[in-house]
């Protein structure tokens, strides 16, 4: 198994430190440079590389720009890709039991770092790592993502996405 199938765009969300180098970034600092963090994103798909400890969630996020005089650059949702690298783990609770309620996106009803009593019930994490927990409100379940670096890349301009859901 080599490297990923897939290819994260040259660009991302900013995340260099002094000297121009990336630093390591949460997923709550990502969060904290969109319109509305990760509340209401739709997640498309998980991709996990254990050989290259990497994961990938594909999601559609708002992109808008809140300053922007027109509701369409204010609310532009886009699709994006959520890059883990040296992932310590990725748990997903089984969705509810009903088929209509996983069926196709998980919507995003919250997003923070895992508490402490939710780490308690995780493997643990080690210094310098986040744990990041999601809740998928259509699916009734939890996400848990633990890593050393988040980084976002746009995987396509907001027209795309909104000339998708039409």
């Amino acid at each position: 198994m080599g490297a990923p199938a897939w290819r994260a765009p040259e660009r991302g969300l900013r995340t260099r430190g002094e000297g121009g180098h990336h630093r390591p970034v949460t997923i709550a600092e990502l969060e904290s440079m969109l319109p509305a963090g990760f509340l209401d994103a739709r997640l498309r798909r998980i991709e996990i590389d254990y050989v290259e400890r990497t994961a990938r969630l594909d999601l559609v996020v708002d992109g808008g720009d809140r300053e922007a005089d027109g509701i369409a650059e204010r609310e532009a949702w886009r699709p994006a890709h959520l890059v883990l690298s040296d992932v310590v783990f990725v748990v997903v609770e089984p969705p509810a039991t009903q088929r209509e309620a996983f069926a196709g996106e998980a919507r995003i009803a919250s997003s923070r770092p895992a508490t402490r009593r939710e780490r308690e019930a995780l493997p643990p994490v080690p210094p310098g790592s986040f744990c990041h927990a999601l809740f998928a409100s259509n699916w009734g379940a939890r996400l848990f993502l633990a890593a050393r670096n988040a980084r976002l890349y746009w995987a396509a301009a907001p027209a795309a996405v909104q000339a998708e859901a039409r």
